[in-house]
Order: C-alpha cells, then sequence, then structure tokens
C-alpha cells in the first residue's frame, strides 16, 4: 500500500511542505472525536449519536471514519499526510474513498478525492487537537485515544 499512495502523491503532486516530519509516535494509532474546543468552552459534540475516528499510519498515511446511529451508511476515506512540527501544522490530501461510502458522504468537502487540508494539530495532554477553520474563527476537534470499534456497514 506504501508503494501506491507514494505513487499517488507524485502523480497529484503532493509536495512536501518545509520542516516536513513524520508523525511522532505519540500520535499514531486510533482517536476518537469527543469534544470540541470554541471560544476558549470546551464542548460536547453537538450530535451524540455521531461517531467520528481518526488514525493515523505509520506509513504517512491517515483515515477518518464517521457514522451516526440515528443513519445507515458510514463515510470513510483515507489520505497522504505530511506535518510541520515547527508550526504544528497538519496537511492532508486525500488519496482514496471507500467504495462503500452512503450517498451523503459526497457532501463532506473531506470526503472528496484530492481533497486537500491544511489546520493546526497538537498534543493537548493525553489528547490530540485539530483546528478547523470556521469563517474568521476556528474550532479546535479534540481527539482521545480508543480501540477502533467496529463501524457498522463496514464489514
Amino acid at each position: 500500500m506504501a508503494r501506491v499512495l507514494v505513487l499517488l502523491m507524485f502523480l497529484f503532486g503532493v509536495v512536501p511542505i518545509a520542516n516536513s516530519e513524520q508523525i511522532s509516535n505519540d500520535f499514531l494509532g486510533s482517536w476518537e472525536f469527543y469534544k470540541m474546543r470554541y471560544r476558549g468552552n470546551l464542548l460536547d459534540p453537538i450530535n451524540p449519536n455521531f461517531h467520528m475516528y481518526f488514525i493515523f499510519h505509520d506509513d504517512r498515511v491517515n483515515s477518518i471514519i464517521y457514522y451516526r446511529d440515528d443513519q445507515t451508511g458510514f463515510c470513510e476515506r483515507s489520505a497522504v499526510y505530511q506535518y510541520d512540527g515547527t508550526r504544528k501544522v497538519l496537511y492532508q490530501q486525500v488519496v482514496w474513498l471507500n467504495p462503500k461510502n452512503a450517498d451523503f458522504c459526497d457532501q463532506d468537502p473531506d470526503m472528496k478525492f484530492g481533497s486537500e487540508s491544511w489546520g493546526g494539530f497538537d498534543r493537548l495532554g493525553a489528547d490530540i487537537g485539530l483546528e478547523v477553520p470556521l469563517s474568521d474563527e476556528s474550532l479546535t476537534l479534540l481527539w482521545r485515544p480508543v480501540e477502533m470499534p467496529p463501524i457498522p456497514g463496514r464489514d
């Protein structure tokens, strides 16, 4: 799989960012979204039926998988990533979409082949935080380490 992703990086022009480094072992593994930080306030997710997981692999690939208890289907994608540890910025480019993704996944810009994103990313105690731009503000999604549970319908 790593060779295929390197080829995809070459074909789609993924350019290394300055001071790029691999995610340290502290970030590798599975993470569950469980809180948000907005304007200094720590908030629970808006929808308690929403489950989202961020998985970092040691081959510069990460995956996001999410689903809702009250909705059939799931969304999953893999991206090549680069991390600038000096600036605490994570760059991602989507290189794979699960062919079993639900129809509603295409409404999410992060579930589009080739889409790119940059965001603040850092370790926050036992958690990791990923900044998401929100108009002229930002929202930080907080993730805690977790053993990956089975995803309904994913097989």
